[in-house]
């Protein structure tokens, strides 16, 4: 999640955690701020930072998204992390198009924090 400064009035998307809470995803709007928590319509505050719905001592039931854009992108992101996992657990050798100077590269892009 990016990092983002919201103000009240705001609109944001609300993206439940289907595991934990059968709402519908929705967009909200801000109704105040602190300096670490942020309320939506309704009553429910996130972090501010991570964007976690407040879970009352329990597992969050969702996250807040500045826009759906920002949500949309985080999904097909992970969809394509999970591609490239499963791509690579199935296959017992390399690519052979691949050499072990280029397998090292990619190695060292995805180790870069």
């Amino acid at each position: 999640m990016t990092s983002h400064k919201y103000n009240v009035g705001d609109e944001v998307f609300v993206a439940y955690d289907p595991r934990v809470c059968r709402s519908m995803n929705v967009a909200s709007i801000v109704t105040s701020v602190g300096r670490k928590w942020a309320t939506i319509y309704g009553g429910e505050r996130f972090e501010i930072a991570t964007g976690y719905i407040d879970g009352n001592g329990y597992i969050s039931r969702g996250r807040v998204w500045a826009s759906h854009a920002e949500y949309e992108a985080h999904v097909n992101r992970e969809a394509a992390w999970q591609e490239l996992r499963d791509f690579v657990y199935r296959r017992y050798s390399p690519p052979l198009h691949l050499s072990a100077d280029r397998i090292r590269e990619i190695l060292k892009e995805l180790s870069e924090v």
